[in-house]
């Protein structure tokens, strides 16, 4: 089985310290560093996930590197504040000598893992759509037209209120490929609601969407089913949910390859 990610990756930095006193400055935490750790974010968590599961996967992303950065007391493990570098890239005008140089053929599966920072326009996904007919969508943009040949499309609650009056308006986004995740609710997917079966403690849900995507993307490709392919991805987000940081639900240690 083999698999190409494509969308925006970042670094994920967590800089994790002690919180002791309030600055005389301002009324402010004082922040004492302690320890970092970083990797691979946003798409590139996609392909990640997608190689630990033992999986061949390749990447195309974004070569400017954005970095979200954040501070973490160690203590209670709160976020005391994120900080974003380059958050905004620039569209790339190359991308469609990218779609057709690169053979997308011999890919079992297409994933599209868009957070809206540039890489990626709706003429290139509408196009990326029609080259596979297993293809994946997860965006952050609000839903339109270009969105429609994607056999799935994942999107969070908070998305799907942004793009309500569109959605409601498509019968077959609304009852064929629409999964919208709920949190710790569970899951939607035509009208009925796959419940996350096991409560556990939240310590950080940072990257859990991007394993959720992976574990969705892998089960359905085994199982033709996308039923079990929801709760298998419920189960894997579920496991990165209890772990700080961001991180992956498989144990394989294969890599990904960037091919851009």
């Amino acid at each position: 089985m083999k698999i190409l990610v494509i969308g925006d990756s970042c670094t994920d930095i967590f800089n994790y310290g002690n919180i002791e006193r309030i600055s005389p400055e301002a009324p402010v935490p004082v922040f004492q560093p302690e320890y970092e750790s970083e990797n691979p974010g946003m798409a590139a968590n996609v392909a990640r996930n997608i190689s630990s599961m033992g999986i061949d996967c390749d990447l195309i992303t974004n070569n400017t590197i954005i970095e979200k950065i954040r501070l973490v007391d160690s203590k209670s493990n709160q976020m005391i504040v994120r900080v974003d570098k380059n958050d905004n890239i620039p569209i790339d005008d190359n991308f469609d000598f990218y779609i057709n140089d690169y053979s997308f053929k011999g890919y079992d599966a297409i994933v599209i893992s868009d957070y809206n920072k540039g890489f990626l326009s709706d003429k290139n996904i509408k196009k990326i759509l029609e080259l596979n007919e297993n293809t994946f969508l997860q965006t952050n943009k609000k839903i339109g037209e270009w969105c429609e040949k994607a056999e799935f499309l994942k999107i969070n609650e908070m998305e799907y209120n942004n793009s309500k009056s569109y959605i409601d308006k498509k019968e077959n986004l609304k009852d064929t490929n629409l999964i919208i995740t709920l949190g710790n609710k569970g899951c939607l997917y035509k009208d009925k609601v796959f419940s996350i079966n096991n409560k556990v403690e939240i310590r950080d849900l940072s990257g859990a969407g991007d394993t959720f995507l992976a574990g969705l993307v892998v089960k359905y490709l085994k199982s033709k089913n996308i039923e079990i392919a929801i709760n298998f991805a419920q189960d894997m987000a579920t496991q990165v949910v209890q772990k700080s940081g961001v991180n992956v639900a498989g144990t394989d240690n294969k890599n990904y390859r960037q091919i851009n």
